[in-house]
């Protein structure tokens, strides 16, 4: 149906536009659920040519944008995904809607830049706090994961100034979450707050974040961010000198292998070969 009706509106027919967005996108919706992240980003590409046919309102082009974003991303084209995330803040920051500011920075954010001081890191640093200001702390959820991504912005930074700000930036995500009582961004604050605590000797407090993380996600915590969990606790188990990080580490691997996108296959590779190192 959507290869049907993606053709119908390509060749012209002007009824067919509007289910060539709708099949497009449960097509693209089937394809990742099978790991097929390419197919899914070339039906949402359909889906956004089709969309444009029709003339679209904005905040209807902007919602599918950043469908397009995620799944660039998840296919592993970040340069692409990381482009079509700016496009669709340009677009939110013209429709003053600040919801959807937050949600395209913070899959900017989520596309990944390289650690330590750089001019990128500051910009995204620069995006994420401007978002934060359009939000308000409105919703609680959303800002709280913005508040997260600062954190780890900072602090990955390297840079002894902002490293020192994103403890409290972390802390505050944390409180602006479990406020909320949305998992997700309790789990993704959380994170964050594991992250800026990730210094020499401090294995223990990174397992006390790892059990609240727990805690606060029992019963939801199955899929990728219970296979973070594990490998952020098999970290902090090797820096312990505990020999059971190995069986986790090499579960974790395991499993996150059967999930075929480009990050996860990444993750295996590097989690094997730093154990073979050591």
């Amino acid at each position: 149906l959507a290869a049907h009706f993606g053709a119908a509106s390509a060749a012209g027919d002007a009824a067919a536009w509007e289910p060539a967005v709708r099949y497009a996108r449960e097509a693209a919706a089937e394809a990742a659920g099978q790991f097929a992240f390419d197919d899914a980003v070339a039906h949402l590409e359909r889906a956004l040519a089709a969309l444009d046919l029709g003339h679209p309102e904005a905040p209807a082009r902007l919602a599918l944008l950043l469908e397009v974003a995620d799944a660039r991303r998840q296919a592993g084209q970040l340069a692409a995904a990381a482009a079509t995330y700016r496009d669709a803040r340009v677009v939110a920051r013209q429709l003053q809607d600040g919801g959807n500011v937050a949600r395209a920075v913070i899959g900017l954010h989520r596309v990944g830049i390289k650690t330590g001081p750089s001019a990128e890191r500051n910009g995204q640093a620069a995006l994420l706090t401007e978002a934060a200001e359009m939000l308000g702390g409105q919703p609680a959820s959303l800002a709280a994961q913005v508040q997260a991504a600062l954190a780890r912005t900072l602090y990955h930074s390297f840079e002894p100034e902002q490293m020192s700000r994103a403890a409290p930036v972390a802390e505050h995500a944390v409180e602006l979450a479990q406020g909320s009582g949305d998992l997700d961004a309790t789990a993704e604050a959380l994170l964050a707050l594991h992250d800026v605590r990730w210094h020499p000797g401090q294995a223990r407090q990174r397992l006390e974040v790892l059990d609240s993380l727990a805690r606060a996600t029992s019963g939801q915590n199955a899929g990728g961010l219970g296979l973070l969990t594990r490998l952020l606790r098999a970290q902090a188990l090797l820096e312990a000198g505990d020999p059971g990080s190995l069986t986790e580490i090499e579960a974790y691997c395991s499993a996150i292998g059967r999930l075929g996108d480009p990050t996860s296959r990444w993750q295996v590779l590097s989690r094997r070969a730093a154990v073979e190192l050591l």
